[in-house]
């Protein structure tokens, strides 16, 4: 019996990683993916060559698509088996003008256990959408989208990408959410689309892509949003390419001492360039968007290294330099000890300045109101204001005079704190030219509650 089956290419998959060409229609094809099934077709797609008359049937290894994905060695193989299970069952609608193609993305994904690899072939139905891809095609570099983690993002990227020479595109509100594979049932509020899809994929695309949103327009019909508009720029190239970042001596130091104690090769400057180019990018964005608020990138950098350096006491790594690297792109070990201690620090620092503000703060206090009796009393003795006056048309002492009968207006003045507060506020309010000082220690004083404040609603 013949055997129809293809032979398998094998391929090595960091060597095709440079730019993407794509069909247009595959870009606005409709469909569900995953943000790790989606960077997987992407990256299947670069294998094609273009001198291919036939649909490749490609066998790679896993590892390799991992390191193209940007995956945690611990849980890659998982991840990578879990979303080819799944590739099977994944469909893309393609718009006709007589009637829309819909077919499966690939005829056959399979993982193959003896040898860590995944066999695969597109589906032959997209073979006029993949092959001699001469007109109608977007150009774009994978590295444009490799750091993203928003599915939408990368959708939203590669539908712009499409238009940059017009720098604006159009959408009826209906068709990006078909073109984004939104159901019905997800994001219903206008609100929640805006916050978790596009205002994410605008800080997304800002930050990693060669493009810049500058605008993005509603047209409504009452209160109903009805179209998108976008308004985009291409960034220069300068902006583009990789910045060399300044190496600040306290991360060179760190680095130059983990090499002194593992006795390892220095650190080359383009990987620890490469490191604080993409900062808290390399690490989960829900761990990232909690750490940073209590550390710094450095603070999480010494902590990677006593991570390692206290692995490597407890068994015996190869390549120290790469653990390392590995450790600080992927968080190994986790930062919670190390995030707990920071925070309990950094409380413990923010109560102590809290308490040094609460004696600065009575002692301006007392100091204005020692000011305010000073003056109070010199107006009395001076018979600026009558003291019988101001007695009686203050109400609210009268209680307190009936507790000092027997007493004269300035004795129960100077022995009673409640009537001497009441009686310095009343004449204050009513003769504030007498105290030209007065706007000073209140000033003193605001800008210490200020900073207590401050310090309150960050604990």
């Amino acid at each position: 019996m013949l055997n129809n089956k293809k032979e398998a290419v094998k391929e090595n998959l960091s060597k095709n990683i440079i730019g993407i060409t794509e069909h247009n229609k595959i870009i606005e094809g409709r469909g569900r993916l995953s943000l790790l099934e989606q960077k997987f077709i992407i990256l299947m797609t670069t294998i094609i060559k273009s001198e291919d008359t036939d649909l490749p049937f490609i066998r790679i290894k896993a590892s390799d698509i991992g390191k193209a994905l940007d995956l945690n060695p611990k849980t890659m193989y998982r991840k990578i088996y879990s979303f080819v299970d799944e590739l099977n069952k994944k469909e893309i609608i393609i718009p006709k003008p007589d009637g829309d193609l819909k077919a499966l993305w690939v005829s056959s994904c399979e993982r193959i256990h003896s040898t860590s690899e995944i066999e695969f072939e597109f589906s032959a139905k997209l073979k006029p959408y993949l092959l001699e891809i001469n007109e109608n095609f977007t150009f774009y570099q994978y590295d444009m989208i490799r750091k993203m983690r928003s599915l939408y993002s990368i959708r939203i990227y590669r539908l712009l990408k499409q238009y940059e020479k017009i720098k604006r595109r159009y959408f009826e509100y209906s068709e990006i959410r078909a073109m984004l594979g939104i159901e019905d049932h997800e994001y219903p509020l206008f609100g929640n689309f805006n916050q978790k899809v596009l205002k994410r994929a605008r800080a997304d695309i800002d930050t990693f892509t060669d493009l810049t949103i500058n605008d993005i327009q509603f047209e409504k019909s009452g209160r109903k949003v009805t179209a998108i508009k976008f308004f985009f720029s291409t960034k220069e190239k300068a902006f583009v390419e990789k910045k060399e970042i300044p190496l600040s001596p306290i991360i060179q130091s760190m680095f130059d001492e983990f090499s002194m104690k593992t006795k390892c090769n220095k650190i080359s400057s383009k990987v620890i360039n490469d490191i604080l180019l993409n900062r808290w990018n390399f690490i989960k964005q829900s761990e990232s968007l909690l750490l940073k608020k209590e550390m710094t990138f450095e603070d999480y950098l010494k902590y990677k290294i006593e991570y390692v350096l206290t692995q490597a006491s407890k068994k015996k790594i190869r390549n120290m330099t790469g653990f390392l690297i590995d450790s600080i792109k992927e968080n190994y070990g986790g930062t919670k000890k190390h995030a707990d201690k920071k925070i309990k620090e950094i409380r413990n620092s923010k109560n102590k300045e809290l308490e040094i503000l609460t004696y600065e703060l009575n002692d301006l206090n007392a100091s204005k109101d020692k000011y305010v009796t000073d003056n109070v009393m010199e107006l009395f003795e001076n018979k600026n204001i009558d003291i019988e006056t101001v007695f009686s048309k203050v109400n609210n002492i009268k209680s307190q005079v009936r507790n000092y009968s027997g007493l004269s207006n300035i004795e129960m003045y100077e022995k009673s704190l409640i009537i001497r507060v009441v009686v310095n506020s009343y004449i204050v309010e009513n003769n504030i030219t007498y105290f030209p000082k007065l706007k000073d220690h209140n000033v003193k004083i605001a800008k210490i509650e200020k900073k207590m404040d401050k310090i309150k609603r960050s604990l």
